[in-house]
């Protein structure tokens, strides 16, 4: 190559452009979503208050547990149980799941008992998934669609289980 092949790069002058192109990330920060209010439902029923770290989902994810689309491993009824026995059924279906390498599950609450509005089941899961003995394996819940129970149930999304 001559030298009048390789000076063309010192001529060469960038094109200026008054469009700045960003690149789109595709994990959704949920605890930003949550803080900006998107919705009532959401920040009512988010893990938001990991403390060990803040986590990102997934959108394709996210989408598809809050449509239902996402494979259910494992399913919880909860109907009929006592506030104290639902809860530790609800434990230890959370930790026997997470062992057991399993993502996502649905948890049955049912409606609640029109007489007793505060202290129902489905009042009291958002304080259980956020218990420091499950806070570290449940990465996401939300309402499920109704063909899956509607604002009778929740999908829980657990994390991946990581060797140490």
């Amino acid at each position: 190559m001559s030298d009048d092949e390789l000076d063309w790069q010192k001529n060469v002058k960038p094109i200026e452009c008054g469009k700045v192109t960003l690149k789109v990330d595709h994990k959704v920060n949920i605890k930003s979503m949550v803080d900006k209010g998107t919705s009532d439902l959401q920040g009512n029923f988010l893990n938001t208050n990991n403390s060990n770290s803040s986590f990102c989902l997934d959108q394709n994810t996210k989408s598809k547990v809050d449509r239902g689309k996402y494979f259910i491993s494992d399913k919880l009824d909860l109907h009929g149980y006592n506030i104290e026995d639902a809860y530790c059924k609800l434990i230890d279906f959370i930790i026997k799941n997470y062992r057991a390498g399993n993502r996502c599950l649905l948890v049955i609450t049912g409606y609640g008992s029109a007489t007793s509005k505060t202290d129902t089941i489905k009042n009291n899961l958002n304080k259980w998934l956020n218990d420091t003995k499950i806070q570290h394996m449940v990465l996401y819940y939300q309402q499920a669609t109704k063909k899956h129970g509607g604002k009778g149930a929740f999908y829980v999304l657990l994390r991946r289980l990581r060797p140490y």
